[in-house]
């Protein structure tokens, strides 16, 4: 299973990379990248059920941070 959820976590870090310049830039990147850590490190390294759901959150709210629309600013 481990290598099933790595893989699941590459492919949502890889979505959050994914024309990062033309959204929100790579602080979501960064950020579902050590969520992922922390989902590995509670779930296989550790088994820290508080480290895993931390990771969970943190890689639910990068994505929404992600998907979040930016504000128009005004060509002047």
């Amino acid at each position: 299973m481990l290598k099933v959820t790595i893989g699941a976590l590459a492919v949502s870090v890889g979505f959050l990379a994914y024309k990062a310049r033309q959204r929100r830039g790579y602080k979501p990147f960064w950020a579902g990248l050590a969520a992922s850590l922390f989902i590995v490190v509670g779930k296989y390294i550790f088994d820290i059920q508080l480290v895993l759901y931390s990771g969970v959150i943190l890689l639910i709210a990068a994505s929404l941070w992600n998907s979040w629309p930016k504000k128009k600013t005004a060509n002047r």
